[in-house]
């Protein structure tokens, strides 16, 4: 595998440019069964707050969604489609800190099945609703029923 770090900047209309961001870490691992190089996405460091990868992925009826905070804040947990539309959230609360987990069963924020595909589950967590964010972090997943 290979780790890359990126920072993003950004311009105005004035072409006044922002601070660099955080760095965001990439690592390409390779997928075993398509034996193609899938990305895993991180914005942390080793021993502070995570988000897993889903498991089972692929799934048919439903996988778990395992993330470990730090500290107690608040977190929200939203799937979405691969448009980038939501779906679903799933957390959206002050949670405490430790290991949680959370189950989807593809099912969207009207209670109806959705199709099979590409999602993605993005975990935000930050010291309290409004608050500055301390984490994000997206991972994909996909439904094959």
């Amino acid at each position: 595998s290979t780790q890359y770090a990126y920072r993003v900047a950004a311009y105005d209309a004035a072409d006044n440019i922002s601070g660099q961001s955080e760095a965001v870490y990439v690592t390409t691992l390779t997928d075993t069964t398509t034996n193609t190089l899938a990305p895993f996405y991180s914005d942390i460091k080793q021993g502070e707050s995570s988000l897993s990868q889903n498991s089972p992925n692929p799934f048919k009826h439903f996988t778990q969604i395992e993330f470990e905070l730090e500290n107690a804040g608040f977190v929200t947990l939203k799937i979405y489609d691969i448009s980038g539309r939501e779906v679903v959230t799933l957390v959206n609360s002050t949670m405490p800190s430790g290991k949680h987990t959370m189950q989807w069963n593809g099912i969207n924020s009207s209670g109806a099945k959705v199709g099979d595909g590409v999602y993605f589950y993005q975990l935000k967590a930050g010291a309290s609703a409004g608050s500055a964010t301390r984490l994000i972090e997206t991972k994909m997943m996909i439904l094959s029923k």
